[in-house]
C-alpha cells in the first residue's frame, strides 16, 4: 500500500508573508495532486507561521515545521529533504515564487517518459518584487544527450540562473549523487548540485515558462556585497560555518573537481574534465576570484587577518600592527593560500609576502624566507618584503 506522496516539495521560507499566500495558493491549484509540502520557517517574525498553519489545518499535503531561531538557509533546506523521504520525486521553491497550475503535471510526465533523465524543469518567467514582468528565461542548451561530461561542462560553462535547481528531481538519485557527496559552503551550491546531478543522467526543459521567479536581489552585487550576502545566511551562530570558508568563488571550482573525482567516469576521463573545468570557471569568474584574492591579502597584510576576516572581531594579542593568532587559525589560512595558488594567487600583490607573515607566526622561517623572495621577484621593490627579509635574514 502507498503511503508516500510521490512528489515532495521543499519549501524554506523567512519573514515570507508578503508572497506566500500567492506562493502556497499556485502549490494547491496545481492540476497534479499527488504531492506533499514540507514548509520550513526560520524563526519568521511577520506573518508566516499564521499563513502556514491557516494551509495546514485545511489541506493535509500541507506540512508546517518552525525552528526555534534562525538557522540559516542551509539547515531548513536540509530540514525538508529530511522529511522528503520516501517520495519519488523533490523539487526545491522559494516563497516568492509561483508556478503554473500543470507545472508538477508537466515535469512528472517528463521523466515517467524519460527514464534515465534525472531532472525536469521549464522555462522561466522572471518578475519584480512587485509583479512586474521582465523577461523570460531559458537555457539556450541541450542536457538531454548520453554524454555525461559534454552535460557537466554545459552547466558549468553556460548555465546563468539556475532556475533548473527548482526543478523536479528523482530524490534517490539527488541523495545519493548530491546531498551526500558534495560539500557545502561554495558561493553557488545550486550550481555545484547541477553541474553534479548532470554527471548522473539527462535534464529535460520543458519548452513552456510555467515557473514564475523573482528576480534575485543580489544579481548585480559586486563580490563584496555578495560576500556578505553569503555570510548572512551561513555564519555566525545561525548554522555551521561551511567549507567554503573566505575563498567561497576558489571552493566553488574545487567542489566542482570533487564531483568530477567522486564520478564514475573513467580516470583518464576525469582528468581532462577537471583541467577543461578548472580552464572554464576561472575564465568565467576571474574578476571575482581576482576580487576575493585581494580582499583576503589585503586583511592579512594589515593585520586583520582570521578565519573569516571581513566579520569575525576576535582575535589573539595584538603587536604592532599585526593581530596573532593561535596555531590553528594560522594553519588554517595558510592551507587557503595554498588552496588559492593554482587559481591565480601569484598574480595578486603582496599574496606571497602575505603567505610569509603566516609563515613566521607558524615559526617556518625558511619557508617564510622563500616566500618574500618570491614575491620580491614580483616586485623587487615591494618595501614589506625588503623588510621582512632583512628581518629573517638576519635572524638566522
Amino acid at each position: 500500500m502507498k503511503t508516500h506522496p510521490q512528489v515532495s516539495i521543499n519549501l524554506p521560507v523567512r519573514n515570507g508573508a508578503a508572497a506566500l499566500r500567492r506562493r502556497l495558493a499556485s502549490i494547491a491549484e496545481q492540476t497534479f495532486t499527488d504531492f506533499r509540502v514540507i514548509i520550513t520557517d526560520n524563526a519568521s517574525e511577520d506573518e508566516t507561521a499564521s499563513i502556514c498553519l491557516e494551509y495546514e489545518d485545511r489541506d493535509p499535503r500541507f506540512q508546517y515545521y518552525r525552528n526555534h531561531k534562525d538557522m540559516g538557509l542551509s539547515f531548513s533546506l536540509a530540514r525538508g529533504l529530511y522529511c522528503a523521504g520516501g517520495s519519488e520525486y523533490v523539487t526545491y521553491t522559494s516563497h516568492s515564487d509561483f508556478w503554473d497550475p500543470r507545472y508538477l503535471e508537466k515535469c512528472v510526465k517528463a521523466l515517467e517518459e524519460n527514464p534515465t533523465a534525472v531532472l525536469s524543469y521549464s522555462h522561466c518567467r522572471f518578475h519584480q518584487p512587485d509583479g512586474t514582468e521582465m523577461m523570460v528565461y531559458k537555457d539556450d542548451f541541450d542536457l538531454t544527450g548520453p554524454d555525461a561530461g559534454e552535460r557537466f561542462l554545459k552547466v558549468v560553462g553556460a548555465m546563468g540562473m539556475c532556475t533548473a535547481f527548482y526543478g523536479l528531481m528523482r530524490l534517490r538519485t539527488y541523495l545519493e549523487d548530491v546531498e551526500l557527496m558534495i560539500p557545502k559552503g561554495s558561493a553557488a551550491d545550486d550550481n555545484v548540485a547541477l553541474a553534479t546531478l548532470a554527471l548522473s543522467g539527462p535534464f529535460i526543459q520543458i519548452a513552456e515558462p510555467l515557473y514564475f521567479r523573482e528576480i534575485p536581489t543580489y544579481r548585480d552585487q559586486n563580490y563584496a556585497d555578495r560576500y556578505k550576502r553569503i555570510h548572512a545566511m551561513e555564519h555566525s551562530d545561525k548554522a555551521p560555518k561551511p567549507l567554503g570558508g573566505i575563498w567561497p568563488y576558489i571552493n566553488f571550482i574545487e567542489f566542482h573537481l570533487i564531483a568530477i573525482r567522486k564520478s564514475r567516469l573513467p580516470l583518464d576521463q576525469q582528468d581532462r574534465l577537471c583541467q577543461m573545468t578548472v580552464n572554464i570557471l576561472m575564465e568565467r569568474y576571474k574578476k571575482q576570484i581576482h576580487e576575493e584574492m585581494q580582499m583576503n591579502v589585503d586583511q592579512i597584510l594589515k593585520g586583520r587577518q582570521h578565519a573569516n576576516p571581513i566579520f569575525d572581531e576576535e582575535g589573539g594579542p595584538s603587536v604592532g600592527q599585526y593581530r596573532f593568532l593561535d596555531f590553528s587559525k594560522n594553519r588554517y589560512l595558510l592551507t587557503l593560500l595554498n588552496q588559492a595558488r593554482p587559481y591565480g594567487g601569484d598574480r595578486v600583490p603582496g599574496f606571497h609576502h602575505a603567505r610569509a607573515l603566516v609563515l613566521v607566526q607558524l615559526g617556518y622561517q625558511a619557508e617564510a624566507l622563500n616566500a618574500v623572495e618570491m614575491e620580491l621577484k614580483r616586485d623587487p621593490v615591494y618595501r614589506s618584503s625588503l623588510e621582512l627579509k632583512s628581518q629573517l635574514t638576519s635572524a638566522r
